[in-house]
């Protein structure tokens, strides 16, 4: 079991390790950092001058160990925009962003399953056509385009809830349900598949056999165990939510990590964008490895093949 714990561990420490290559040499296929920060009157002599100090006078590849020494320590240079350290900007974000994608994350769970269980235990009827036909709207909505529809009627029309910012709980509405739509929409297609398969199993049969009553048999037989594989969606979901709010951050003005980045590319604050990268798949690497370990306390069977 060690064994394929560390393997997996190793794999995650790859795989953020491929992140932040990536990270350093897109911020330096953009320009020359020592140009974008300078004022457009900056002489030869000024680019120069803080070239040597942003150490882009060395050969590449000392400055990618020199990149890689920092990020160990935390350490993404000082935001030019906010003139305080990148990270510091960054975390201060985090509980924004964890707070919106925790309650979309809630919200995609309990509809979701609920949807799901409806849909199964309903098929051939209007009830199965109206969840899984919401629920295949809800997987083909752009993000971009639900949080604008939502906006428009619930906070421009109707006036009902404010259309961004963090705030109180009718703040957060919004944003959440758009986020949590592709969720919801997942867990309930998956859970009807599941359901419906689990359903068919000799052990079900024996549960009618026996007498039970419909809520003990689809509930406590059948529910349970169709919702393994839902529950290993959740937490592969819970990761796309925590690093994917990019888009409803920046619909809602929402002030989270996803936010601050895409500023920090519009201004150039490159300090901000890798340490805000870094974090976002730092957060969804994490959530994967957890799913990993999970399958492996679940299901001997996967560490054994591994």
């Amino acid at each position: 079991m060690s064994g394929y714990f560390a393997g997996r561990l190793l794999e995650s420490l790859v795989a953020i390790l491929g992140v932040l290559t990536i990270v350093f040499i897109a911020a330096r296929l953009t320009g020359d950092p020592a140009v974008l920060l300078l004022p457009i009157s900056a002489t030869d002599a000024d680019i120069a001058r803080m070239r040597q100090e942003l150490g882009l006078d060395r050969p590449l590849l000392e400055q990618y160990l020199a990149f890689l020494a920092d990020v160990l320590r935390g350490d993404f240079g000082v935001s030019f925009e906010h003139h305080r350290p990148a990270m510091q900007v960054v975390l201060e974000r985090l509980p924004a962003t964890f707070e919106l994608a925790g309650v979309a994350l809630l919200i995609g769970a309990a509809v979701g399953i609920a949807a799901g269980l409806v849909a199964a235990l309903a098929r051939g009827t209007v009830l199965e056509l109206i969840a899984m036909g919401v629920a295949l709207i809800g997987q083909a909505t752009p993000i971009f385009w639900l949080g604008i529809v939502l906006i428009l009627v619930f906070a421009v029309e109707l006036q009902w809830l404010p259309a961004g910012g963090r705030g109180g709980l009718d703040h957060i509405i919004l944003p959440a349900i758009t986020l949590a739509t592709f969720t919801t929409a997942s867990i309930a297609r998956l859970l009807r598949s599941s359901m419906i398969e689990v359903l068919k199993e000799d052990y079900i049969r024996t549960a009618w056999a026996k007498g039970l009553v419909p809520r003990i048999v689809y509930l406590r037989h059948a529910a349970r165990n169709a919702l393994i594989p839902v529950i290993t969606m959740i937490g592969i979901l819970a990761g796309e939510l925590f690093s994917g709010a990019v888009v409803t951050e920046t619909i809602f003005s929402w002030p989270g990590v996803g936010r601050v980045v895409v500023q920090a590319i519009e201004t150039k604050d490159f300090a901000v964008v890798q340490a805000g990268v870094t974090v976002i798949s730092v957060i969804f690497i994490g959530f994967n490895l957890l799913v990993d370990l999970l399958y492996g306390l679940v299901d001997p069977r996967i560490r054994i093949a591994s």
